[in-house]
């Protein structure tokens, strides 16, 4: 027996190895003091028992192996089942390293395996094969995985299938990749969601301008959406180019949505303006739009349109409410080649148009012809006589035409003849008149008691004849009706 415990090793072929604290009816004392108790006397395949044995090696079967003491010398090696303890009653095991203080240590009590290794060196190496954690893996220091793929599968149903913490205050995820960046492939349902102070992008974490509070977004250089965008807070886009692009057919390709009752959405551009290039229409459905910035008189109630400064339309105007121009000038300049070019109308059967100046009147200049369709055009706002049909025209005070006056297809002609005709009988010319048109003649100046017997239209002449001859210069008035 002495002789085989002074070997280098000892190999037990076939054991099932069992270490417990307790004495059997056969004990050896080996090499360094440690006692080997076998119960019964072990005897090996080839009928050798440990006192007997010629060559220190045994198949000891079936055999229970029982050891105590403090200490053994040399490599020991064992061809069987290792069982520490039984069930419910644990030992602590621990193994020593080269380095004071680095262990392997089986807790039976706290029942966790601890390795203390060196600080920055390895204390777990797995040359091969897999690690397979059935519950959680709490890391309290830094895991370096020097790998050709890492993949964390999840399995439990909800958001927190896997969770990367930091404990401390001041910790914080750093996620450095080579060229080709991360790529996070999310179902058609779940969201890519950030719950932080502050995402920043391109800025190694410095703050932005108004992107320095809760949940913000900085993007340091370019930012591209290829989908919806959808911003709960505020853009403080300082570029030089900011395009919003949406392929989506309909009316809500782009919106801007400012939920909350009082707040509004500002545009603030330079000297370039705001640039609205549509084959659609711009519809802006609000209470008042306001150009310039100032007080609104009468617009204020819903859909009106306030301008402050200069207001040029360069195609259709629309007007389906009032125009208030409180302007130093008002100028509609409509290049149509027809009648339509500037339209005014009220819809409204009921509706007019009210034209109200201060002393410098209404000037119409026109080549062509001013035309006034209507049951009757009032001029001086009095009650009509018979003046109360189809386009009509009712003129309250003086009525003076400085020209033809054409009534009922036919032309006003008037003229004025002032002279000394020196004969009761003389011909006045009055162009534009013949021998079929109604003539008018009044004498307004017969001083002498000359009066007007007839007065006959020939071709762009009037025959006058008088009484007597007037001796002196007359003023003769003609108003001839001509087809």
């Amino acid at each position: 027996m002495k002789n085989f415990l002074k070997y280098a090793s000892c190999v037990m072929v076939g054991l099932a190895l069992t270490l417990l604290p307790v004495l059997s009816v056969a004990q050896y004392t080996g090499h360094g003091g440690v006692i080997f108790t076998f119960s019964p006397e072990i005897i090996g395949a080839n009928g050798e028992t440990m006192s007997n044995a010629s060559d220190g090696t045994w198949d000891f079967g079936a055999a229970n192996l029982t050891t105590t003491g403090t200490s053994t010398a040399g490599a020991q090696t064992f061809n069987g089942a290792l069982t520490v303890g039984t069930d419910g009653v644990g030992h602590t095991v621990t193994f020593n390293s080269d380095t004071a203080g680095d262990t392997f240590v089986w807790s039976d009590t706290a029942e966790k395996l601890t390795i203390t290794g060196t600080n920055a060196a390895t204390a777990l190496d797995v040359a091969d094969g897999n690690v397979v954690i059935a519950d959680t893996l709490d890391v309290n220091g830094t895991v370096d995985i020097d790998v050709t793929t890492a993949a964390i599968t999840g399995t439990a149903a909800d958001l927190t299938a896997i969770v990367l913490v930091t404990s401390n205050a001041a910790g914080g995820i750093d996620i450095d990749t080579g060229t080709s960046g991360i790529d996070v492939d999310l179902d058609a349902t779940g969201p890519f969601a950030i719950d932080g102070d502050l995402t920043a992008i391109g800025s190694a974490g410095a703050d932005g301008g108004t992107a320095d509070g809760d949940n913000d977004l900085l993007v340091a250089g370019d930012s591209e959406v290829d989908g919806i965008f959808d911003v709960d807070g505020s853009v403080d886009a300082d570029v030089t180019t900011f395009n919003v692009t949406a392929t989506q057919p309909d009316l809500t390709a782009i919106v801007l949505n400012a939920s909350h009752a009082d707040s509004g959405i500002d545009i603030n551009s330079g000297t370039r303006g705001v640039d609205i290039d549509t084959t659609g229409e711009v519809s802006i459905d609000g209470g008042v739009v306001n150009v310039g910035g100032g007080t609104p008189d009468t617009a204020a109630g819903d859909n009106d349109l306030y301008v402050t400064g200069d207001f040029e339309v360069d195609t259709v105007v629309d007007l389906d409410g009032s125009v208030d121009a409180d302007v130093t000038t008002f100028n509609i300049a409509a290049t149509a080649a027809d009648i339509t070019a500037i339209v005014l109308t009220t819809s409204n059967g009921s509706g007019g148009i009210d034209v109200n100046t201060g002393s410098g009147g209404v000037d119409i200049d026109t080549t062509g012809t001013v035309s006034i369709d209507g049951a009757v055009v009032n001029i001086g706002g009095g009650s009509p006589g018979t003046a109360t049909g189809d386009n009509d025209l009712y003129v309250t005070e003086d009525f003076e035409v400085d020209g033809n006056f054409d009534y009922k297809a036919r032309v006003l002609v008037v003229g004025q003849y002032f002279a000394d005709p020196n004969a009761a009988s003389f011909p006045v010319t009055l162009t534009g008149v013949d021998s079929t048109d109604w003539i008018i003649a009044t004498v307004n100046n017969p001083t002498n008691g000359a009066y007007l017997l007839s007065a006959d239209a020939f071709t762009d002449s009037v025959t006058v004849t008088l009484s007597a001859d007037p001796g002196e210069a007359i003023r003769i008035t003609f108003m001839a009706w001509t087809d």
